[in-house]
């Protein structure tokens, strides 16, 4: 939304949630902010006085709800109804255009009238443009590594990924743990403090991340949009599939870009398969190894903006 701001777009957010609980940067994003009490058509018929585009981002909702939406748009003079999918299991068969970022994704069956498909439309925010190398660990031997699992991180998979670095005594790591809410706060300091350097963040907003992501010389994260930040900023990983949502993604990873990926089963993640993984990880570093990426970009953003200023002619 931030890149459409740039186009010269103005930008609403309609949603069911409260607007308190958007960061700022968020806010930023959007002009103006809407709520309603559930996703109801004749109630944003009657509040939207207008739309080029409406630009709907949900995976579960049902082709049905995408049906109903393209009759509310097109009360809109050449309005456009745009959806973001990463599941590939609705034909969006209502809509003008669908944008699936999943890695290395050519076709799909999708029965939209345009498709954009592929890693090169991924949506990186803002903060990732102009990224800066921070000065840590200072004056130190230790590597520094990025522990991001996302989410509320219900299965403790950021302690899996501290025991994992700890269970390499030939090296010594500074982690930089980022927590979304900072939950559980004391025993993952606690966790952290058997490291001589490590910090703890929460709340960050991008560019922060960007330049936490600069800064590491890998990290150990989650399948999720994460991945996508990674890559755009060219520095590896070991990937924690944690959800199923991040199986798709977790395999196309591993066989398109070769990144190690350790899977969370029933009895939780192998401490065994991730500290080989980051001990893989670590050789190539030492390697000089030149790691593959893919499409990904910073340019997602404005790509997708681009096509969309064609659409809304």
């Amino acid at each position: 939304m931030r890149e459409a701001q740039r186009s010269g777009w103005k930008t609403v957010l309609w949603s069911v949630s409260d607007p308190d609980t958007l960061t700022s940067e968020q806010r930023k994003s959007f002009d103006e902010v809407i709520r309603f009490d559930e996703y109801e058509f004749e109630t944003f018929a009657r509040k939207a006085s207008d739309a080029d585009v409406v630009f709907i981002d949900e995976m579960y909702l049902p082709d049905s709800f995408y049906e109903q939406a393209r009759a509310f748009v097109d009360r809109f003079k050449n309005a456009k109804l745009v959806a973001m999918d990463d599941m590939n299991q609705r034909s969006m068969e209502s809509v003008h255009l669908v944008i699936n970022p999943e890695l290395g994704l050519r076709a799909a069956e999708y029965q939209s009238e345009k498709v954009l498909l592929g890693e090169e439309y991924c949506l990186l925010r803002s903060g990732f443009e102009n990224p800066q190398k921070r000065d840590w660990p200072s004056k130190s031997s230790s590597v520094p590594v990025l522990v991001i699992v996302g989410g509320t991180d219900p299965h403790g998979s950021a302690f899996d990924a501290l025991e994992a670095l700890r269970g390499i005594e030939e090296k010594n790591f500074a982690p930089v743990l980022i927590s979304g809410d900072g939950r559980n706060r004391e025993s993952i300091q606690a966790e952290l403090s058997h490291f001589d350097k490590f910090k703890f963040e929460t709340g960050l907003n991008s560019r922060e991340l960007a330049d936490w992501i600069e800064t590491c010389s890998f990290g150990v994260i989650g399948c999720g949009s994460t991945v996508y930040e990674f890559a755009a900023m060219k520095t590896p990983f070991v990937g924690l599939c944690v959800a199923d949502n991040q199986q798709r993604t977790s395999e196309r990873i591993e066989q398109a870009w070769k990144m190690p990926i350790v899977y969370r089963h029933a009895n939780g993640i192998s401490q065994d398969a991730l500290e080989r993984a980051i001990r893989s990880t670590l050789e190539q570093l030492e390697a000089d190894a030149v790691f593959n990426f893919g499409n990904v970009d910073l340019l997602g953003a404005k790509r997708v903006i681009r096509y969309l200023d064609t659409l809304s002619l």
